[in-house]
């Protein structure tokens, strides 16, 4: 199978059209529409039919389209990794943060990484944690910092750290409180602003201290959680290391004493045979400098 064909059709269905496919390559449209049909013959299927507007992909085109992404992802990924080998460390890096933990990941580990390999450079994703373990799996990023609760089968795995989930919000919803950490059943009274991924866990923990919450916002982010409890709306139920880079002199950061609602930080990677030289030296760097809250 040809590369230069894989690329001809990666980026005809990227274009949506044979025209600009071709205008994009830089070649004629009759060229281009040759190198397709030499594929669908050596494959013996089509890979895709002409709409009116944008190509059509059959089951066997969209098969191809996300295993010629991997192959071709994976062929630029060992060029890169012999191309860092001669020039000496140096190389880039593609990573995913959870959005959460981008201001922790760089002030704990980033810049002293940096220092040690400034030849280095990134790429970053900041996403939700399943949508980095998407990319991961397709090869587009080679690590990952997140955090669990998430599936682990496939992937190996640093585990950075361990963290309480804190209570967080203006002092007024602390008042006539115990000073330190809190137990759950002491915030009965304020309305809750919690991020998706741990609604079913923190209900579980309600259900047993027999409290019925008054859940004011669900979202998708521990950012949005924050956000909304610093403009006063309620309390939020976020990670301790959240919350790390919010300067608000009129905001309280409570540690909730309940052992079941904890976060682990973790940094997963690709399996080692799609890492880039530069990623060997990120995994080992990452192995020799996990912390502890």
């Amino acid at each position: 199978m040809d590369f230069k064909h894989l690329h001809y059709f990666i980026t005809v269905v990227q274009e949506g059209t044979i025209s600009a496919a071709a205008r994009k390559l830089h070649i004629s449209q009759p060229p281009l529409s040759i190198a397709i049909k030499q594929l669908e013959e050596e494959l013996q299927t089509t890979l895709f039919h002409r709409g009116s507007r944008h190509i059509i992909l059959t089951e066997s085109g969209k098969i191809l389209y996300q295993k010629a992404s991997m192959i071709l992802d994976l062929c630029n990924q060992t060029t890169q990794s012999i191309q860092d080998i001669s020039k000496g460390i140096g190389g880039t890096l593609k990573l995913g943060i959870a959005s959460s933990l981008q201001n922790m990941f760089l002030e704990i580990y980033m810049k002293k990484f940096h220092f040690l390999y400034p030849d280095m450079k990134f790429e970053l994703t900041e996403s939700d944690t399943y949508h980095l373990l998407e990319m991961l799996e397709s090869h587009t990023i080679e690590a990952a910092i997140v955090r669990t609760p998430f599936p682990t089968a496939g992937f190996e795995r640093i585990h950075l750290s361990s963290e309480p989930m804190t209570a967080v919000g203006h002092p007024e919803f602390f008042n006539n409180l115990p000073s330190g950490s809190l137990k759950l059943s002491a915030l009965t009274d304020a309305p809750f602003i919690i991020y998706r991924r741990w609604q079913s866990l923190l209900l579980h923990e309600f259900k047993k201290y027999g409290i019925k919450p008054d859940i004011l916002c669900v979202n998708d982010d521990a950012r949005t959680t924050i956000e909304w409890a610093v403009h006063g709306l309620g309390v939020g139920i976020v990670p301790k290391s959240a919350v790390h880079a919010v300067h608000c002199t009129n905001f309280e950061i409570r540690p909730i004493d309940c052992k079941e609602l904890s976060s682990d930080i973790v940094c997963i990677f690709a399996s080692k045979q799609h890492r880039c030289a530069a990623m060997e030296y990120f995994y080992e760097y990452m192995k020799q400098h996990t912390f502890s809250n």
